[in-house]
């Protein structure tokens, strides 16, 4: 049922008759519904590395699409915090130049930097 249709059947939805403190309470329902769809506690690992891998490459195309119309290159390591989350490790970054950073400047190659920064993720919690 739409909402709209569940609005004009219910009169306790009524806006026009609704007292003020009903409708801040209303607002307030919705406001916490709205963070807690946009921020709440994943159902399952899979549903969390499924966010993770469609927010990671939404973030990448950004990174890319910012180097191209702006010349800022960026980087960015995204790791798993629980080491029974699925989600993987990944790197991101705005264009392939950006790693050679890591073996010519660091000497490590990023990859071992991603694995430090991924242990160090997973035990920060414990």
């Amino acid at each position: 049922m739409e909402i709209q249709e569940k609005v004009s059947i219910d009169p306790e939805l009524d806006v026009s008759t609704m007292s003020k403190q009903r409708k801040k309470e209303l607002i307030e329902e919705l406001v916490q519904h709205r963070e807690l769809k946009s921020q709440g506690s994943r159902s399952s690992n899979h549903a969390s590395a499924l966010d993770a891998h469609k927010n990671i490459k939404a973030i990448t195309t950004e990174m890319r699409n910012l180097f191209l119309r702006t010349g800022v290159r960026s980087f960015a390591f995204f790791s798993r915090s629980h080491a029974e989350d699925t989600a993987t490790t990944f790197t991101a970054s705005s264009d392939d130049t950006v790693l050679k950073f890591f073996p010519e400047i660091l000497k490590l190659d990023y990859t071992e930097v991603l694995a430090k920064f991924e242990m160090y993720a997973c035990l920060e919690n414990r």
